[in-house]
């Protein structure tokens, strides 16, 4: 059992503060989402979307202010506390411990057959870039964690499988379903 959380003196709200960390905030907002979300590529060209990115970045930034502000008062106080312990970190669950959270895998079996078919075509490259970076970090880590050192080694193999699957759709007519498994073993 953990020690029962002592509540803080209450301070005053500082509204400089909260708008400084909004500010910095949507500046990161902007430099993340500015390139992803407002340039949108139409053919060989490209049409600027400045009010995604408006959008975005204000809510980031509201988002931001808010939250800055319940975390100056009682209750924000005693919940960032909550996070900060003198403890390793780690907390070990018992064996017989039964999670509340198995809706989850169902939910994301649903949302990835459902959100194809409402997505349009600009998202669904986006989504699917960001996935392609995700397994790629997801295979760093396994790197990593297996030979304890870092080792980009592997990258080389998922360039060769990208440059065969290129190849296999150009030059031999072949489709990217087709051409996945060829360049897979390719590489």
């Amino acid at each position: 059992m953990s020690a029962p959380v002592a509540v803080p003196v209450s301070k005053p709200v500082e509204i400089k503060k909260s708008l400084i960390d909004a500010v910095v905030a949507g500046l990161l907002a902007l430099i993340v989402f500015g390139p992803i979300v407002g340039i949108v590529l139409d053919g060989y060209s490209f049409n600027l979307q400045p009010t995604r990115v408006a959008w975005l970045v204000g809510v980031v930034m509201i988002g931001r202010f808010l939250i800055s502000l319940f975390l100056q008062t009682p209750r924000g106080l005693r919940v960032s506390q909550s996070f900060e312990s003198s403890d390793s970190g780690v907390h070990v669950l018992k064996p017989d411990h039964r999670s509340s959270l198995y809706w989850i895998i169902p939910l994301l079996i649903v949302i990835a057959i459902v959100f194809p078919i409402f997505a349009n075509k600009y998202i669904l490259t986006v989504v699917i870039l960001g996935l392609i970076y995700v397994l790629l970090g997801l295979g760093l880590n396994i790197v990593v964690g297996l030979a304890g050192l870092l080792d980009l080694g592997y990258v080389a193999f998922y360039a060769i499988g990208a440059y065969g699957l290129a190849l296999g759709y150009q030059y031999l007519g072949l489709g990217f379903w087709s051409a996945l498994p060829l360049a897979a073993i390719a590489a």
